[in-house]
């Protein structure tokens, strides 16, 4: 089995939470929009219901390249096509209204997501090693269940930013990312009531599993669990390689990763991330790529992996990506 650079890391995601089929996405909204006040501002109840009226259910690339995607089973437009969207900042000025006691609802609603990871990736051929960075953006919606929480995630772009003077560089076609399906995951509450806990949550991309966190990953394109899942004609995912070797790769993927609040102020939340990949490569486009064998892991500073949720109840991928930069603290 052969790794690449961490491309898992886009579950990186990797924030993931209740499912939205691909209908009900909004990824190609206008630049504008409004949050919707609760209609009862003095009733718990109703201002939990009217996050919950707005919900929507709703990373890599390599380089500077940026791909947009859409959720986990929404798709969102591609970079290049809302470069020009609307750079309006959402207003997250709306609270969910506090309870007796700190409850699920309060973080109940539609956040913009920015996740992070640090990958280190030995170098084959020439050796060394290589640092980059995967940024996700996306859209999670949090919703209440009776043993806690069920998030849901909209991935709405992923940018693999390699350190200057990478050698090779990986790049995610359109396909893949549009590919990803929305992911659902439970989470717990703190103790406190004033964070919560993702459990260990595993993705496979290209393939089929009856156990998808223990069963060995398929070495070869004509194994039955293989399935083209960005439906480019190739078996499992394609993803593009530059420098080195110039071409594609086919191969499949899975990854994980643990999610903990590290503070939370109602439309704001930090945490940090726990998180691992594995690929195999199934075929290449050419007799180089087939033969490289690079392997990477997650770099140990827990510093240089984390994810912001910045709530707001009407946001859509466009806005995310047009207003990163100014609606996140963390860049």
């Amino acid at each position: 089995m052969r790794h690449t650079n961490s491309l898992a890391c886009l579950l990186t995601l990797f924030f993931i939470v209740p499912a939205c089929d691909s209908d009900s996405g909004d990824s190609s909204g206008s630049g504008d929009f409004t949050v919707v006040q609760p209609s009862n501002p003095d009733a718990t109840d109703a201002a939990s219901d009217a996050l919950a009226a707005d919900s929507v259910v709703a990373v890599s690339d390599a380089g500077s390249s940026v791909v947009d995607a859409g959720p986990v089973e929404d798709t969102a437009a591609p970079v290049d096509v809302v470069a020009d969207a609307s750079a309006g900042t959402p207003d997250t000025s709306v609270v969910p209204e506090d309870t007796a006691g700190p409850t699920a609802s309060q973080f109940a609603g539609r956040w913009a997501l920015r996740y992070w990871v640090n990958t280190l990736t030995e170098v084959p051929v020439v050796g060394g090693t290589m640092e980059t960075k995967v940024l996700t953006l996306g859209i999670v919606e949090i919703t209440d269940t009776d043993s806690g929480l069920n998030l849901a995630n909209e991935t709405c772009a992923v940018e693999m930013i390699s350190e200057e003077g990478a050698l090779a560089e990986t790049i995610l076609p359109d396909a893949f990312v549009n590919s990803i399906p929305v992911a659902n995951r439970p989470a717990v509450l703190t103790d406190d009531g004033a964070g919560f806990f993702c459990d260990t949550f595993y993705e496979v991309r290209g393939a089929n599993l009856e156990d998808i966190a223990n069963e060995a990953l398929p070495t070869e394109p004509n194994d039955p669990r293989v399935f083209d899942q960005d439906g480019d004609g190739h078996p499992g995912m394609t993803i593009s390689v530059t420098g080195l070797a110039d071409g594609d790769i086919y191969l499949v993927q899975r990854g994980w990763n643990k999610l903990q609040t590290t503070s939370s102020d109602g439309t704001r939340i930090f945490g940090t991330t726990e998180w691992g990949d594995e690929q195999s490569y199934l075929d290449a486009s050419s007799l180089i790529l087939k033969s490289l064998e690079p392997v990477s892991w997650p770099d140990p500073d827990p510093t240089k992996h984390g994810w912001e949720l910045v709530y707001a109840p009407e946001i859509n991928c466009n806005q995310v990506i047009g207003t990163a930069a100014t609606i996140f603290e963390s860049q």
